[in-house]
């Protein structure tokens, strides 16, 4: 084959992979959105496509885009049939389908380049909210609310729009602002804080989740503290950044130990409730790849990422997520994409409060890490 034929080759090739991933996205993203939980149904879901025909149609696209990711990438062909068999195959829980949804997603993100990931991805949110707000004007989904908060005057609920609660619709709308900005890539300093003050203002009026506003308000002086902190690649920094998943299961685990040692009890209130359930985690998930079921249990809501992956998803994939964490970070670092690095930091505190770092539909940050453009070079020094 002449270097002509081999050239209009690979851009068949890749053009086919990126129309399969795409479609493979849209799938993966609207069914989490629309049936794991993510959306309020006033009565019973309304499947537009069975579970079986679901997975049947995903499995079939995943086998063609990995016969296309052959010609690419041999290396990320072999990890997603590795992956899809034992989706395809072994009788798995819950959590491990979301955490393989997202691995495969992540490892065939190279078919696609970072901008047209991220306007799918954009995209899809902005077809769910044309579901939501059809299903709400058809009485279809219905809200929940928080209680009334009197923070700063206000005086209101904060509601969840259909989704499944008002903290679905703050991290639906956080992690949207996040990817509008990583893909607009603001050169000027000034427009990276008005976003997410704004972004925040609306948050707290719309949904009164203080965890997110706290980090979108948080986050410019993050980016900056992570700009200044990676001016000089070395070692040290390097290993600093890559642990930093650890550090957070540590400090989990401080919480942990603080609450559940209170002779007067933990402290009260939600924040210290999801770092009490470590309890339960000890006494009840023995099983290396999840075993948990709800049944029998009251206020349990994992809603500590760490505590949720060994429940859901078993000692030995949380080992490997972690893993998987702190590898993906230090890349990040290595390559310099200072402005992904400092989302994906951001995701790792939401993680301590929340459970959805897990969902594709949200951690977008493995599918750009690993996908074919560079994403951020402003910040790497040139002699």
């Amino acid at each position: 084959m002449d270097k002509t034929h081999k050239t209009l080759f690979d851009v068949w090739i890749s053009r086919i992979g990126c129309i399969l991933y795409g479609i493979m996205m849209v799938l993966i993203m609207l069914h989490s959105f629309l049936y794991h939980g993510w959306t309020h149904w006033a009565g019973e879901i309304i499947y537009i496509l069975d579970e079986y025909g679901y997975r049947t149609f995903l499995i079939i696209l995943v086998w063609l885009s990995i016969t296309v990711e052959l010609g690419l990438s041999w290396k990320r062909a072999v990890g997603a049939a590795f992956l899809i068999l034992i989706y395809w195959l072994l009788n798995i829980t819950h959590g491990n389908t979301l955490l393989i949804e997202l691995v495969l997603l992540a490892i065939l993100s190279n078919m696609m380049r970072q901008k047209a990931i991220g306007c799918v991805w954009l995209m899809v949110h902005g077809i769910y909210i044309l579901i939501l707000l059809i299903l709400n004007n058809n009485g279809l989904v219905s809200a929940v609310y928080t209680g009334e908060s009197k923070i700063i005057g206000l005086d209101h609920l904060g509601s969840s729009f259909g989704m499944g609660h008002p903290n679905s619709i703050a991290i639906f709308i956080m992690s949207t602002l996040l990817m509008i900005w990583i893909l607009l890539n603001p050169k000027n300093k000034w427009i990276t804080p008005v976003m997410f003050v704004v972004g925040t203002a609306v948050v707290f009026w719309l949904t009164l989740c203080r965890t997110v506003c706290i980090l979108m308000l948080l986050f410019p002086l993050l980016l900056w503290g992570v700009e200044k902190f990676s001016e000089q690649q070395k070692q040290w920094k390097t290993a600093v950044i890559t642990c930093l998943p650890i550090v957070m299961i540590l400090a989990s685990l401080i919480c942990s130990i603080y609450a559940l040692s209170r002779a007067e009890g933990y402290p009260p209130g939600a924040f210290w409730m999801r770092f009490t359930e470590l309890k339960q985690v000890l006494e009840y998930f023995h099983l290396p790849f999840g075993a948990f079921d709800k049944a029998g249990y009251t206020n349990l809501y994992f809603d500590n990422f760490y505590y949720w992956l060994i429940a859901f998803c078993g000692v030995i994939p949380a080992i490997a997520t972690v893993a998987a964490g702190c590898w993906m970070n230090g890349r990040l670092f290595r390559k310099q994409k200072i402005k992904l690095l400092s989302v994906s930091i951001l995701f790792l505190f939401y993680s301590l409060m929340e459970n959805a770092i897990i969902y594709p539909i949200y951690y977008f940050v493995p599918l750009l890490a690993f996908c074919k453009d560079e994403i951020d070079t402003s910040n790497i020094r040139r002699a």
